[in-house]
């Protein structure tokens, strides 16, 4: 089983810069490593913002509390919003777990708002919904970023993240 902070340095060691933008992005990040069979000592329930771990925030707050990871916020965008920004103190004490590394590096590359769409649809499939129903309520929750386009992306992502979920064991 892999601690929640563990997960956190792991997902900071492998993305670009060392550093992730905002505790929303932190927190898809760590349910996609799950939904990928990355054990992740962690619960995820659906929130206003989507997936949702205590386990997660509270491990933030301790490595940041004991310096394992540098915080600082950025004001961002057009109307000023301010984002906390996460990075590593310096080296990390172990290697990154290899799956986490693996899902993490993989999702460098989407957005937050696309993280949080596709993390959303897959909390749905866990719990029993099909594809369909899956999307379904997913935009009826988050109905300012459930475009076409922006499923069309989920599908990409989450696509591929059954590609590294199988893992060569044949299973998802």
């Amino acid at each position: 089983m892999i601690t929640p902070e563990d997960a956190i340095i792991s997902v900071l060691a492998v993305s670009p810069g060392h550093e992730v933008r905002g505790k929303k992005r932190i927190h898809k990040i760590a349910f996609l490593c799950n939904y990928c069979h990355a054990p992740i000592a962690a619960q995820f329930n659906i929130r206003h913002f989507g997936v949702f771990s205590n386990e997660i925030a509270g491990a933030l707050d301790v490595l940041t509390t004991f310096g394992d990871l540098d915080m600082h916020d950025e004001q961002i965008g057009p109307n000023g919003y301010f984002i906390t920004v996460y990075s590593l103190s310096g080296k990390p004490r172990h290697k990154p777990d290899p799956k986490v590394a693996k899902v993490a590096a993989a999702l460098a590359a989407y957005s937050t708002p696309s993280l949080e769409v596709a993390s959303t649809v897959a909390y749905f499939t866990m719990h029993g919904l099909s594809e369909a129903g899956a999307m379904k309520e997913t935009r009826r929750i988050k109905p300012a970023l459930s475009s076409g386009a922006q499923f069309a992306i989920t599908k990409r992502l989450l696509n591929a993240l059954a590609e590294i979920g199988a893992g060569g064991d044949g299973q998802r």
